[in-house]
């Protein structure tokens, strides 16, 4: 069960950072080098969140904290069909709009089922094993991840 769970957060890592499941591991790294704001090698959880609380912030265009999947559109930040997608997943409390506080817990979870060693650090060698992992077929099909 752990397996599918980390092959779905991975997924959905991937999607937040622009890369497929099917990228290989030069993508990945790539990616995960955008994720490392200060270079260190690995990614903690401030730098996992930052990029989605900053497109979400950028996005909301009324600035009551909320951001609706009209907003993503409107401002670019996702296609529609990939906003609608995005506020399923973030909008916690379906109220139709995502929070920071929603982003930030949804990211929470999916960062610590991302760190295999538990130690509060992300590191390449930890999502090429769960890309890895999600490309053994056990990554179940659903919507845009």
């Amino acid at each position: 069960m752990r397996t599918i769970f980390n092959s779905v957060v991975l997924a959905a890592l991937l999607a937040a950072t622009g890369v497929s499941a099917a990228e290989d591991d030069s993508q990945l790294a790539k990616r995960f080098a955008a994720l490392d704001a200060d270079k260190s090698g690995d990614v903690t959880l401030e730098e996992f969140t930052l990029p989605m609380k900053s497109r979400l912030v950028a996005a909301d265009k009324d600035k009551d904290g909320k951001t609706t999947a009209a907003e993503l559109a409107e401002a670019g930040t996702f296609p529609q069909p990939a906003a609608a997608d995005v506020l399923a997943r973030f909008d916690a409390d379906k109220d139709g709009a995502i929070a920071v506080a929603e982003v930030e817990e949804r990211r929470a979870t999916m960062f610590r089922m991302l760190d295999a060693d538990a130690d509060g650090k992300l590191t390449l060698a930890e999502l090429q094993a769960s890309a890895a992992k999600s490309g053994k077929g056990d990554r179940p099909k659903t919507g845009t991840q």
